[in-house]
């Protein structure tokens, strides 16, 4: 991996190993419950499992904290970009040396009125509410998880109105602001994408690597 590198984490919801968290990580698990407890130890779990492996032991046990804004600072070195998603079925980290990051993984939905006033351009409503039941969802969820992998970059997350950032049915990369992103292949049914910041240069390579098993693929 070099410093034009981001990483992607993959994994299914329950297959996880919980070793790699920390004394910190169990004791923030203490003050949640129902599904909040499992979306929180499975995907920091998964975060420290990707840290390990690409930056390792050091870095993957190091504090993991929210900023102001609710984005998850690696307070070992905050050069070091990180981010967490999860949908009903699937889990994803991105991390990235030098680089803000942000990864959304959704489960593809049939999308309402309102949702597709709220993320699609004025342009592009009619497109998608035209298409059949059976195209709609996933060409809506495929400009959500951009748009939402974009906020979770720039750290402007929920509170920012996501159809202003720009995205094509079934685009596969583009740019926003300061940002790049890219859609990557499916996993276990759900769409995935990664944004990141273009400083100090542009992203070059995204390695997507399955956990747990540690098979990886890249796309340029």
């Amino acid at each position: 991996m070099t410093g034009r590198d981001i990483v992607v984490t993959l994994a299914r919801r329950g297959c996880v190993p919980d070793a790699s968290l920390t004394g910190e990580d169990r004791s923030a698990l203490r003050e949640l419950a129902g599904a909040r407890s499992r979306d929180y130890r499975e995907g920091r779990a998964l975060l420290r499992w990707s840290l390990r492996r690409t930056f390792g032991a050091g870095c993957a046990r190091a504090p993991i904290r929210p900023d102001g804004r609710g984005k998850p600072v690696l307070h070992a070195d905050r050069r070091i970009g990180i981010s967490i998603s999860h949908s009903d079925h699937a889990l994803a980290v991105a991390v990235a040396a030098g680089r803000e990051v942000g990864v959304d993984v959704q489960t593809p939905i049939t999308p309402t009125e309102g949702l597709i006033r709220r993320c699609c351009r004025p342009q592009d409503r009619a497109e998608v509410a035209a298409l059949p039941e059976s195209l709609r969802a996933g060409a809506f969820t495929s400009i959500w998880t951009v748009q939402e992998a974009c906020l979770k970059a720039s750290g402007e997350g929920v509170r920012f109105r996501p159809g202003r950032v720009p995205v094509l049915p079934f685009q596969s990369h583009g740019s926003w602001r300061d940002y790049v992103w890219r859609a990557l292949p499916p996993f276990a049914g759900d769409s995935v994408a990664v944004a990141a910041s273009r400083l100090p240069v542009p992203p070059s390579t995204v390695h997507v690597v399955l956990c747990p098993s540690p098979r990886e693929r890249t796309v340029s």
